[in-house]
């Protein structure tokens, strides 16, 4: 596999072994869980605790972050492609590729580049508008459309806010969707403003949607804002880095290095979720926040499920679908 295989499956194994100091920690803490309590009196019952497992969480984490790259790449990109009227090459969880057979107008190029965070804003929206109109009652499920909801939209917000300044990405100046448009400097303005904007109103947004799995307590509200935001975006955005180095083109080092600052940058805000937004003002609902907040309890299928996502992504998806100047590593014909 050489050394794109070893960098993989170290980063693979990182993005995989960041959570077991956290379980060692949180592990034995789960009996006394802060939502765990019994009603005061002379007819005390017990209550079960509100469980946050973290594997199941991370499992979670892993299939919505394999997702949300799919959604990017295949649907966004590659589905822009096909609108203007091209020939669709391949993808992988870092990269998509648009055969152009004739030269595409100022317009389709700007489709095609903003594709991806157009796909991921949709995305997004979908899961919002499932927690706002039929929210689950199960904590895995809801927690799966909340987490869906966040990383779709950041990652959207992420692209139009940074993207402007970077010399290579969906909204850069040379080839991206800025690519000609005169004031240069006022439209990466403006479009890194609109980012800002949507970054802060998805912040909100999210913080709103996430009380019916924080609760009153603020112990427990502070152990779950850190265990649902922080470790799944490392180990998420870590994945997806991993995938990257199996990206079959003779250096993958450029296709890594996109998919890290997509990932780590994009998606920055959710873990910043628990570091710098716990004061009530950035939840605008905490006052009808639930006493006891949905739990999220160990899952085997969703175990199985975020395995077999963390498979798919670095054996199938890493090395990308479609056409690459390399053969797939792992094809069995």
């Amino acid at each position: 596999m050489g050394t794109r295989g070893c960098v993989a499956a170290l980063l693979g194994l990182w993005a995989l072994g960041v959570p077991w100091f956290a379980a060692a920690q949180d592990g034995a803490a789960l009996e006394r869980e802060p939502g765990a309590r019994a009603w005061e009196g002379p007819e005390e019952r017990r209550v079960e605790p509100v469980e946050t497992d973290l594997w199941t969480v991370l499992s979670i984490g892993v299939t919505v972050y394999t997702l949300t790259a799919l959604t990017h790449e295949a649907f966004g990109h590659e589905g822009a492609c096909l609108l203007a009227g091209e020939k669709p090459e391949g993808f992988s969880l870092g990269i998509a590729g648009c055969s152009e057979g004739k030269t595409l107008t100022r317009g389709d190029n700007a489709l095609v580049s903003a594709g991806g965070a157009l796909a991921n804003a949709l995305h997004g929206g979908g899961a919002v508008a499932m927690l706002s109109l039929s929210p689950p009652d199960d904590g895995a499920a809801y927690y799966y459309w909340w987490l869906t909801g966040a990383t779709n939209l950041f990652a959207a917000s992420g692209y139009l806010l940074a993207g402007p300044w970077v010399p290579e990405g969906d909204f850069n100046t040379r080839t991206g969707v800025l690519a000609g448009l005169d004031p240069e400097l006022g439209w990466q303005i403006g479009v890194s403003a609109l980012g800002a904007a949507m970054t802060f109103g998805s912040l909100f947004l999210m913080n709103d949607l996430a009380e019916p799995l924080l609760g009153r307590d603020p112990d427990l509200r502070s152990d779950r804002r850190l265990n649902l935001t922080l470790w799944p975006y490392l180990v998420g955005a870590g994945l997806l880095t991993a995938s990257a180095a199996l990206t079959r083109f003779d250096d993958s080092g450029p296709v890594v290095l996109s998919a890290a600052v997509g990932n780590f940058a994009g998606t920055l805000f959710l873990g910043y979720m628990p570091l710098f937004f716990t004061d009530d003002v950035f939840y605008p609902s905490v006052e009808d926040s639930p006493d006891r907040p949905l739990s999220i309890g160990p899952d085997p299928t969703w175990m199985a499920v975020g395995t077999a996502a963390a498979l798919t992504a670095i054996f199938v998806f890493g090395p990308g679908l479609g056409n690459f100047p390399q053969e797939h590593p792992f094809d069995p014909f």
